[in-house]
């Protein structure tokens, strides 16, 4: 039995040799091509043909800005007097000179808008703090304080109401008029 356990030492060597390994061969691309093929346009290692090596990279062409629909450059010119809405016609034809005057007024009537906010809501507060604690006694004071905040907010959404009007009649009738008192101020986008 130990007899057929145990093998041969020279049929263990025969069981491990390998098998001997093929001559030398170019990698895949680098092989010739077979029977009738071409062989790639391309060389198989290295840089692409179509970069350059090294030094200064190729000009890219200018960027043409194809020309816009009169229907968009309307809208846009509408979207800029809405609140924060001209960011719309800034970013999506930004390079067009009316949509760029009209969202610089859009951004003048923005700033306007916040200022003004700002100022009332202080006034509010002093007339409110004013005509109810100091003359918080007298229940007529305390009304009259009331109505006042009440007419600086009406001031202030009439004021932002006119002149959001004005720079969309400005807008649909294709014109570039400064809005009134704010709109010749100065100028964001040139």
């Amino acid at each position: 039995m130990s007899e057929n356990n145990q093998q041969n030492p020279q049929e263990e060597r025969e069981e491990q040799r390998v098998p001997p390994q093929p001559p030398y061969q170019p990698p895949y691309g680098a092989q010739p091509p077979y029977a009738n093929q071409t062989p790639p346009p391309y060389p198989p290692y290295g840089q692409p043909p179509y970069q350059p090596y090294g030094g200064i990279p190729p000009e890219k062409p200018p960027k043409t800005h194809a020309p816009s629909n009169p229907e968009t450059v309307k809208l846009f010119n509408i979207l800029s007097y809405f609140s924060f809405l001209w960011l719309v016609g800034l970013i999506a034809d930004g390079r067009n000179p009316k949509v760029r005057y009209h969202v610089n007024q859009g951004i003048l009537l923005s700033i306007f808008e916040v200022v003004f906010g700002l100022v009332v809501s202080l006034l509010s507060s002093l007339f409110t703090s004013l005509f109810s604690l100091a003359l918080g006694g007298i229940m007529v004071f305390s009304q009259l304080g009331a109505t006042l905040v009440g007419l600086l907010q009406l001031a202030q959404f009439g004021a932002v109401a006119a002149l959001i009007i004005v720079g969309v009649m400005h807008a649909v009738q294709d014109r570039e008029e400064p809005l009134p008192l704010i709109g010749s101020l100065f100028t964001i986008l040139k």
